[in-house]
C-alpha cells in the first residue's frame, strides 16, 4: 500500500509541474535608444500604474521583455519626457 502511494505521488509530482522555463514565443520585446538622455531610467506605465522600468546601458539603450498578454496603450516614460506605445498580440 505504501509502494503504491510512493508511486502515485512521484507520478503526480512529474506530470503535474509546469516547466518553469518561458517559451520565447509568450514574450514581447520593447526595447530603444536615447538620444541625449536627462535621467537614467526608463519607465513604463499602463494608465497611473507603474508597470516595469529599466535602467539605460551604456550604449544608452533600453530593453523591456513583457508577456505577451500586455496589449493597450502604454507610456514610457523618460523623466521628464513621455511618448505613448500601443501593443497589440501579432
Amino acid at each position: 500500500m505504501v509502494r503504491y502511494l510512493h508511486i502515485l505521488l512521484l507520478a503526480g509530482l512529474v506530470f503535474g509541474c509546469e516547466s518553469l522555463q518561458k517559451n520565447p514565443s509568450d514574450i514581447t520585446y520593447f526595447g530603444g535608444t536615447i538620444d541625449n538622455p536627462k535621467s537614467d531610467w526608463v519607465y513604463l506605465y499602463k494608465g497611473e500604474i507603474l508597470v516595469d522600468s529599466t535602467v539605460l546601458d551604456s550604449n544608452q539603450s533600453f530593453l523591456f521583455s513583457l508577456p505577451k498578454e500586455m496589449r493597450g496603450l502604454y507610456k514610457f516614460v523618460i523623466k521628464p519626457e513621455y511618448q505613448y506605445i500601443f501593443f497589440e498580440p501579432g
